[in-house]
């Protein structure tokens, strides 16, 4: 079922995209070649600008930076607390787990952490969770540490990212750490479906080189990426990225000291890296935030960055941000115009269509307005008709 989402700058009669949809003499046939799809678009522009035209945007709705924030080892605290605080909800009460430490929060109700898709439309803070499915936990047991998998399934319709961080966590000396990547993937599809494309190498005593051999196991076995203690935390992700096989590392979140450096700053076009463990009241392990310093920081990342600031950030799992530069720099883009219409047509690589994330955004420049009067191939579409000359897609 087609849906149309409207800005609220630019409302008008939707019986009028029925007649234009029925009896435009542009193509809106959503044609598929042997290697590709296609999705037609067509606008009306106010001006008579002779220079509009559509442009790709480096990042989905355009905005300037991208920030992926994971959790590590699967601990139940990503449910309880950041998964509420992120999309709105009861964040647990204090909650004892079966280490005697609290992975709960403060038991208040968080209206949610938000940026904008540029159109007008609310877009909730997401994350990602780097699991070890052989402590995965069952919904009954009292006082757990880990997640259930349920509370997994749950986080991955909320759109948030599964990451492979091996089966049981190995990483000492004589351990299988292939077996540990293959057992991994075998679980997760067994109990979620899907196949994760994004490796987290375990920390912990090892050799030397273990993260090493982590790392091109991941890579033989298909996997798109790795992240460990290698590679650079902040990478430019504009044209020409090459999202296959890339390692980085990752900012460590931990008020091991009482605090946590807020990020003040951001470059375009850069997606950034960071993690921690658990989330709760107390410090799990060393290795982790306490839920008043994690708050705060995410708080602070909307206030600076979100809806409630510059609205700037685009705050969503590795996965989907990857999924978009894939597609942004392999789709073609064809349009031509006639009089106050620009016909567009977008041309899918066919093998990006499993992806799990399929969106296009796109700039209209030096239009000084416009409406959308057709549009045919794409389940979702959003636009701003102002100065920002925005157009978003889900296909």
């Amino acid at each position: 079922m087609r849906t149309f989402l409207y800005s609220k700058s630019n409302v008008f009669n939707p019986i009028l995209i029925g007649f234009f949809l029925a009896f435009s003499p542009f193509n809106f046939l959503n044609a598929q070649t042997q290697d590709s799809i296609e999705i037609s678009l067509e606008i009306q522009i106010r001006s008579n600008s002779a220079s509009a035209q559509f442009r790709k945007a480096d990042l989905k709705y355009n905005k300037e930076f991208a920030y992926s924030f994971i959790l590590d080892d699967g601990l139940v605290s990503a449910y309880k607390v950041a998964l509420p605080l992120f999309q709105g909800g009861l964040i647990s009460p204090p909650y004892t787990d079966e280490w005697l430490s609290d992975q709960g929060g403060n038991g208040s109700i968080s209206k949610g952490l938000f940026y904008s898709d540029g159109c007008g439309h609310r877009i909730p803070f997401r994350a990602s969770i780097a699991i070890n499915a052989h402590k995965i936990e069952n919904d009954t047991l009292a006082h757990r540490g880990f997640l259930s998998w349920n509370e997994v399934r749950t986080l991955y319709h909320s759109g948030w990212g599964i990451m492979n961080h091996g089966f049981d966590h190995k990483t000492q000396k004589g351990s299988d750490f292939k077996k540990e990547i293959q057992l991994n993937q075998e679980a997760i599809q067994a109990q979620l479906g899907i196949e994760t494309h994004y490796f987290i190498v375990p920390g912990g005593e090892g050799e030397w080189n273990y993260q090493n051999q982590y790392t091109n196991l991941a890579f033989e076995q298909g996997f798109t990426a790795v992240g460990g203690n290698t590679g650079e935390a902040i990478l430019n992700i504009s044209p020409p990225f090459k999202p296959e096989q890339f390692v980085y590392s990752r900012f460590f979140l931990n008020d091991k000291k009482g605090k946590i450096k807020p990020l003040k700053n951001s470059k375009k076009s850069t997606l950034i890296h960071a993690f921690t463990h658990g989330v709760g009241n107390q410090n799990l392990w060393g290795i982790s935030c306490t839920f008043p310093q994690f708050s705060q920081y995410m708080v602070s990342l909307e206030s600076h960055f979100g809806i409630k600031g510059k609205d700037n950030i685009w705050m969503a799992p590795t996965e989907e941000i990857v999924d978009y530069i894939r597609i942004r720099d392999h789709y073609k883009m064809e349009y031509k115009r006639k009089d106050s219409t620009l016909s567009l047509i977008l041309k899918i690589p066919l093998n990006l269509m499993n992806q799990r994330f399929r969106s296009i955004s796109l700039r209209v420049i030096h239009a000084k307005g416009f409406r959308i009067i057709g549009y045919k191939g794409c389940k979702n579409i959003t636009f701003n008709s102002s100065s920002k000359g925005l157009i978003n897609l889900d296909f």
